[in-house]
């Protein structure tokens, strides 16, 4: 068995040392030691890492994670496990232990979302620190014609996920 290191400030009293991860989670468990609920983690130095809900120890529901330094790393929602809808990447400013960006996404790119229908990714779409959209090479895409219809052209606009912080 593993001794937990010292508790940093901002962790909770609750939370356990999970040394395989290295990162301190509360979780609330059923009769069965299943997850259920919100489920927080915090890495060694104390800054929150990632928070999920829970049914039956399977995510189900909205997810977020973030950066060691703080910044949003990733969001969207999950059923019984299986991501759906739009899962949306954020790339960090700073180191990070958090790698959600492939080698062949421009590091111009910030943003990547990408729409999961049955557990597997059917569009993608990538933005720039402005957020304007792009190709995964980074280059801008031109602007829409006024004319356009609405929806797509909108890089706010991807159903489910609201800005960091809040699944719609």
């Amino acid at each position: 068995m593993s001794i937990a290191p010292p508790r940093p400030p901002g962790v909770s009293f609750e939370a356990t040392w999970i040394p395989d991860d290295q990162e301190w989670e509360l979780a609330t468990h059923d009769l069965d030691g299943r997850r259920q609920g919100t489920v927080r983690r915090w890495c060694l130095n104390g800054t929150k890492k990632s928070e999920y809900e829970f049914k039956d120890d399977r995510i189900h529901g909205p997810f977020r994670r973030w950066h060691d330094s703080g910044e949003p790393a990733r969001e969207g929602v999950a059923v019984t496990g299986t991501v759906t809808g739009w899962d949306r990447w954020y790339r960090s400013s700073e180191r990070t232990s958090e790698s959600p960006f492939r080698r062949d996404i421009h590091p111009a790119v910030s943003r990547a979302d990408y729409l999961y229908e049955k557990g597997v990714a059917v569009r993608s779409r990538y933005f720039l620190n402005d957020g304007t959209e792009c190709e995964i090479s980074g280059e801008a895409f031109p602007a829409r014609p006024a004319e356009a219809a609405p929806g797509d052209d909108d890089p706010t606009s991807s159903p489910g996920l609201g800005a960091f912080g809040g699944v719609r």
